[in-house]
């Protein structure tokens, strides 16, 4: 009955090391990514480059963050 526990055991502590050699191999030491900082919007010419929704009636209209910006005509 002893070795019973003896072998449980060395399987629990060799399950544990083997988890903490697969977490310090995969898991430690990678760098975390960012998360990229927004720039904010001021102008019809950024909106319209960072993708948001350009509106072609004219002046055209560009939508971003529930901020409206209107394309200057020349």
């Amino acid at each position: 009955m002893k070795w019973n526990k003896f072998f449980i055991y060395i399987i629990v502590l060799l399950m544990v090391s083997a988890g903490f050699v697969v977490y310090i191999i995969y898991g430690f030491g990678k760098p975390n990514a960012k998360p990229a900082i927004p720039t904010p919007i001021t102008t019809f010419e950024e909106c319209e480059k960072a993708g948001y929704p350009v509106y072609f009636p004219r002046p055209r209209l560009c939508v971003a963050d529930g901020k409206t910006f209107v394309e200057t005509l020349r």
